[in-house]
């Protein structure tokens, strides 16, 4: 049964209607089975040993021909790989193998998968093109490096004429003082004494040379 089911694997909880397991001693079943080696437990399926060897073969086989291919590629991401060589398997037995070859060194397996030798080889080979790119063209680099530098020296030098433009309008500005009032006050009444003064005398000469003044004296 678990042969015939490939790939797709044999759910293992139907050794209970398929077989006439006792559901109690389900777990010790399939237990046995995979100690036995007559089967691989993925999740809720089980397979068989040759199919799960077949799958790890076509997983490795498929890495190291994209790695020669594209040399400086971080891997294959993982969905890419299981359209690759495990279209119509069960995902769970795709995840167990990649579980299993992680745990013996011999793939990274993250968000791409990768051989071991090769993801840390795909590292060093692109930071030797890096460096290759950067000693073939010196000047471009710099360049790049200066106007980079230039365009955050002229921001700096802008903020910084901002700031002594604004430093002496601040100096300047008169600040409000508390006899300011009191003096507008003073000042407004010397005006008026100043006023009254004037019309006090523009008035005194025609007092003296009136009619009725004149017939006082006499």
């Amino acid at each position: 049964m678990i042969e015939d089911a490939g790939a797709a694997g044999f759910p293992w909880s139907s050794l209970v209607s398929r077989v006439g397991v006792d559901p109690r001693a389900l777990d010790a079943r399939v237990e046995a089975l995979t100690r036995s080696g007559a089967a691989v437990r993925a999740g809720d399926v089980l397979v068989t040993p040759a199919v799960f060897e077949r799958l790890k073969s076509a997983m490795l086989a498929a890495l190291g021909d994209h790695h020669r291919r594209e040399p400086l590629s971080e891997g294959v991401p993982r969905e890419e790989l299981r359209e690759r060589v495990f279209a119509r398997g069960h995902a769970d037995v795709f995840e167990r193998a990649l579980t299993d070859l992680a745990a013996a060194g011999t793939i990274v397996s993250r968000d791409r998968v990768a051989l071991c030798h090769a993801s840390g080889g795909a590292v060093a080979r692109r930071r030797e093109a890096r460096v290759a790119i950067e000693r073939a063209f010196p000047r471009r680099r710099s360049q790049a490096a200066r106007r980079r530098g230039g365009r955050r020296g002229d921001g700096r030098a802008e903020r910084d004429r901002r700031t002594r433009a604004e430093a002496p309008a601040a100096a300047e500005s008169p600040r409000p003082h508390r006899y300011d009032a009191v003096s507008r006050r003073s000042a407004e009444a010397v005006e008026s004494g100043s006023r009254g003064a004037e019309e006090f005398g523009r008035r005194a000469p025609r007092a003296l040379t009136s009619p009725r003044s004149r017939s006082d004296t006499a």
